[in-house]
């Protein structure tokens, strides 16, 4: 894999119908997210694009900042909290112009990684030739046309394999849906997401374990939280077929006893490699420290249950070190954490339970694979 950092975008539908994870996402995604995002690539580039449908002008059709690095976590988030859903309503959003857009943005060179977030389908090609103003469908088809895009899904798809793009999608993606984003799986390296539910909680825990995964790390279980969809059979030359239409979608499930793997696209959050660092770099382990301390103290001690690297790191910073000021940094890191578990038993019962056994199960796992 490549040694350059991937670039991440967060490609998110915005209409009307995605209220609730645009809810999760500006209440818990973000917030909790980026604060360790220097833990998984401190070299990445982020883009944030924000798209609806032909119901709307301008930039509430398709918002795209960036790129951001991980120190421009703030602005990210703002701009995420001031994204209202809106429009959309026949059902198919304009999906293909953002995609097509997003293959435009001249800062996104090297590999890009799109978490693309939405429970609707692109609009179906061909395109109708005649509408009215209040027809989204149309309306798209004529701008794509407009700017000499390309309308048809699969060869889109197959444009952002040659951007180096991979897609993965997550939400509550219906079976009509479900047949566009596995073809693009398929197509791009990426994986389609189906969750169970659309609260903060499912939303946040399963974003995190997916982002993490994609970009190597070898643990990814959401038994309880989503299945993974994949496509049953080959992708066709074009959607314009029976063929497409007669695709068929195999779901995987995950169980105690089965944990389908999910596609990863970078090697920078393989374990090893982040063992390595923490034991090699100490500018690491002083970062690593600042930001467990941060979460700590921010009152967000629960996001550390939901990610599985951090229950990995936590494992490293709590081995004894001959070095005097790391030594410093876990003393007190785990004061934080004694009296902060203090208080939760008798203030956030709940909490203190889940956190109780996400401690005891870091302290006994194995470090050295």
């Amino acid at each position: 894999m490549d040694n350059q950092p991937p670039n991440v975008v967060f490609l998110i539908d915005a209409t009307g119908s995605m209220n609730s994870t645009l809810e999760a996402l500006k209440s818990g995604v973000f917030p909790q997210l980026f604060p360790v995002v220097p833990l998984y690539a401190p070299g990445s580039r982020f883009l944030l694009c924000i798209y609806r449908d032909f119901d709307q002008t301008g930039e509430n059709i398709l918002l795209c900042r960036g790129p951001f690095v991980a120190a421009d976590s703030k602005a990210m988030i703002q701009i995420i909290g001031r994204t209202p859903p809106a429009g959309g309503g026949d059902g198919p959003e304009a999906q293909k112009y953002a995609l097509n857009m997003l293959m435009k943005e001249e800062s996104l060179y090297g590999q890009t990684i799109i978490f693309h977030f939405t429970d609707a389908p692109p609009h179906s090609f061909p395109f109708p030739e005649k509408g009215n103003i209040g027809d989204n469908h149309f309306k798209e088809g004529q701008e794509l046309d407009t700017k000499g895009l390309e309308k048809d899904w699969i060869p889109l798809c197959k444009q952002l394999v040659d951007h180096n793009m991979s897609m993965y999608t997550i939400g509550a993606i219906g079976l009509g849906s479900q047949m566009y984003y596995c073809c693009a799986a398929d197509i791009t390296g990426g994986d389609v997401i189906l969750l169970k539910n659309t609260s903060a909680e499912n939303i946040l825990k399963t974003t995190i374990a997916v982002m993490t995964r994609a970009l190597g790390y070898d643990k990814c279980d959401l038994t309880g939280l989503a299945s993974l969809v994949r496509l049953n059979g080959e992708v066709p030359s074009t959607e314009n077929c029976p063929a497409f239409q007669n695709l068929k979608i195999t779901s995987l499930e995950f169980t105690q006893e089965h944990i389908p793997e999910i596609r990863t696209m970078s090697d920078v959050c393989d374990r090893e490699k982040i063992e390595n660092k923490y034991k090699s770099d100490k500018s690491f382990q002083m970062l690593c420290f600042d930001l467990f301390m941060f979460l700590i103290q921010e009152g967000q001690i629960l996001a550390l249950s939901y990610n599985p690297l951090l229950g990995f790191l936590y494992k490293l910073m709590t081995q004894e070190s001959g070095d005097i000021q790391v030594e410093a940094f876990r003393k007190g890191l785990n004061k934080l954490i004694d009296e902060t578990m203090n208080n939760l038993k008798t203030s956030k019962p709940q909490v203190h339970s889940v956190m109780s056994k996400w401690i005891n199960d870091n302290q006994n796992q194995t470090v050295n694979l």
